[in-house]
C-alpha cells in the first residue's frame, strides 16, 4: 500500500513539476530531456492553454487513472503554456512559442503535441507526420472525437514507446470510453 501511495505521489509531483506556468520553456525542456535520458524515456510535449476545451480533454485523457501509469512508464510529460490570455497571460512559458515553432507546430494553435527522444529529436506529432495544410487542419478539427483520431494517437504511441499491444488496446479502449465513442 505504501508503495502504491509513493508511486502516485511521485507521479503527481512530476506532473506539477512539468506544468510550471510562467517558467522559461527552455529550462523546462532541458530538465525534461535530462530526466528522459536518465530514465530511458521520450518526452511528450504539449502546447496548451487553461481555457482550451480540447487541451483540457487531452489532459483528462493523459491523466486518467488507467492511462497515466502506462504513459508514465514511457514518457516524461512537459506542458508548455503558449496561449493564455488576459490576466493569465503571465502564465505563458517564455520561449515556448520558439520551441513549438522549432518542432513545426507554429500553425496549429492549441493543443499541439509532439514527442521527442532524449536527444531532442522529434519522433512524431499530433499531425501524425502529415504535411500541415489548410485541409489537414480542417480534418484535425472535424475528426476530433473519432475512431480515426484514436487510431492515429495509439499508432504514435506504438511508434514512440515500448508499450505492448495489450497496453495499446487498453489505452485505445479507455480513450473511446472517455470521449464517448
Amino acid at each position: 500500500m505504501k508503495r502504491i501511495f509513493l508511486s502516485i505521489l511521485i507521479a503527481q509531483l512530476s506532473i506539477i513539476a512539468s506544468a510550471q506556468n510562467g517558467q522559461p520553456a527552455d529550462m523546462l525542456l532541458d530538465s525534461a530531456l535530462a530526466k528522459a535520458k536518465k530514465e530511458n524515456k521520450s518526452v511528450f510535449i504539449i502546447s496548451t492553454a487553461s481555457w482550451c476545451p480540447p487541451c483540457n480533454e487531452l489532459k483528462k485523457i493523459l491523466h486518467d487513472k488507467e492511462i497515466q501509469p502506462l504513459m508514465d512508464k514511457h514518457y516524461v510529460f512537459l506542458y508548455l503554456y503558449t496561449a493564455e490570455r488576459g490576466k493569465k497571460m503571465k502564465n505563458n512559458n517564455p520561449g515556448a512559442l520558439y520551441i513549438i515553432e522549432k518542432y513545426e507546430g507554429y500553425t496549429s494553435g492549441v493543443p499541439y503535441w509532439f514527442v521527442v527522444n532524449a536527444a531532442g529529436e522529434k519522433l512524431a506529432d499530433s499531425y501524425n507526420g502529415g504535411e500541415v495544410t489548410e485541409a489537414m487542419l480542417k480534418k484535425f478539427i472535424t475528426y476530433r472525437d473519432s475512431e480515426e483520431k484514436v487510431k492515429d494517437f495509439t499508432g504514435i504511441l506504438e511508434k514512440t514507446s515500448r508499450l505492448t499491444g495489450n497496453e495499446i488496446k487498453l489505452i485505445s479502449g479507455r480513450i473511446k470510453t472517455l470521449v464517448g465513442l
